[in-house]
């Protein structure tokens, strides 16, 4: 595998765990079934 494969792998795991962070920073988890018991 070449660094710029590498890096791709990185990022993307990088971008999952920015976007759950930012989901559960808005009350949200990705286990929580259905969403709308926590919308207020």
């Amino acid at each position: 595998m070449n660094d710029e494969g590498l890096e791709r792998i990185l990022s993307k795991q990088e971008f999952e765990v920015t976007a759950n962070t930012r989901l559960k920073h808005f009350g949200f988890s990705p286990t929580a079934s259905p969403p709308e018991t926590i919308a207020a």
